[in-house]
Parts: structure tokens; sequence; C-alpha cells
């Protein structure tokens, strides 16, 4: 990742002097003016994500996805970029996220566990949308788990558990999105882990 200049400077233990240092700090003047350009071209992009023209939002979405799988810069800018539009009012934008998120986590599947939690923060965003949630949970029910996520795979159905107690209070019972919140359990359960584990985090079966 690009280093901001006093970043490089309080890390080196570079003992160069004349024109060694010189030359070092040209490259560290470089790599800082460099990282502030991308910060700048980022927030112009996710400006572009809420433009009112649909293709416009459509090609931030996919060069946000194109800079998440191939930059390792402004990573969580670009994930929250990607995971937002999960809840454009545009059906096709909206689905296009959703996919670009499974292509990231078949191409990157260490990083399953981050996109995880950030999809799962925007289903408990303030005055989120019904379809937000809908495509946030048909998301995660489509995330493949392993006896290795045990972890992940307790919050996840937390999550659900949690969105179904909200969808019972408020008696908004959304079909599609139900049915993804028990797919999700369904696929959930298997890798919870132990009950003595399940029960630390509040899982424990017919806890109200």
């Amino acid at each position: 990742k690009l280093r901001y200049f006093h970043e490089i400077a309080s890390a080196s233990h570079s003992g160069s002097g004349g024109e060694q240092a010189e030359k070092e700090a040209v490259f560290w003047f470089f790599e800082d003016a460099l990282k502030k350009r991308f910060a700048g071209f980022v927030a112009s992009l996710e400006s572009a994500t809420h433009d009112p023209l649909v293709h416009v939002r459509s090609k931030s979405v996919r060069m946000a996805f194109d800079l998440l799988r191939t930059v390792p810069e402004q990573e969580a800018a670009m994930l929250f970029m990607l995971v937002n539009k999960l809840g454009d009012p545009d059906k096709k934008v909206a689905s296009s996220a959703m996919h670009l998120l499974n292509r990231l986590l078949t191409e990157h599947p260490a990083m399953k566990g981050v996109v995880a939690a950030e999809v799962q923060r925007l289903m408990f965003r303030p005055n989120v949308s019904e379809k937000a949630k809908h495509y946030a949970t048909a998301f995660l029910a489509q995330v493949m788990l392993s006896h290795r996520d045990g972890m992940l795979a307790r919050s996840m159905l937390s999550s659900y558990l949690a969105l179904f107690r909200q969808a019972i209070a408020n008696k908004d019972f959304d079909s599609k999105t139900l049915t993804a919140i028990l797919t999700g359990i369904n696929r959930a359960l298997p890798y919870v882990g132990t009950a003595e584990e399940a029960a630390a985090q509040g899982l424990t079966p017919g806890k109200p």
C-alpha cells in the first residue's frame, strides 16, 4: 500500500546522506503525491455511485470492483461503495453489486469475513431500505462456509435471527427476504459449532 511522506520518513532507518538521501526524499514525495491523488479519485468515484444516471452508477460500481480486486489501496472505501450499492434504487445496479461481491469472494476467498462484516453493517444501518436488506441477506446466504468459519457462521446466524425478529416485531413479512433469511439460517447452522459456542453469542435455540 502507498504511504504518506511522514509515514515513510518515520518508518525509515536509512542512514544515507547527500545525494542518496535526496533521491529517497524524491521517491517519498512522489509516493505521497500519488496516494493523495488516488484518494481524490476514490472520492470522485464514490460520488459517481450516486449519479442520477443508471449507466454511470453501473460503471462506477464495476470500476470499484476492479480496483478492489486488483489494487491494495483504499480497500475499505472500495468495499463500502460496492456493498452500499446493494441498496441501489435500480434493480440492475443492486443485482450487479451482489454478483460482483460473489465474484470478489471467488477470486479472494480470504476476504470472506471482511466482506460479510461490511454487508452485515449495511443490514442494520438506520433507515436502510427493505430492498437493501433483501439483497444483503440474499448475498450472505450464498457465501460458502466451511467448518473453519465457525465464528463467521455464528455472526451471520445472529444477523439472520435479528432480521427475523425485526420482521416479526414490525409485522413486515417480505416473502423474498424471509426466504433468504431461512436459506441463510439453514446454510449457516451446520458450521455454527458447539452448543456452548452458540450460547456464548446468544444463539441458544428457542431464545427470544
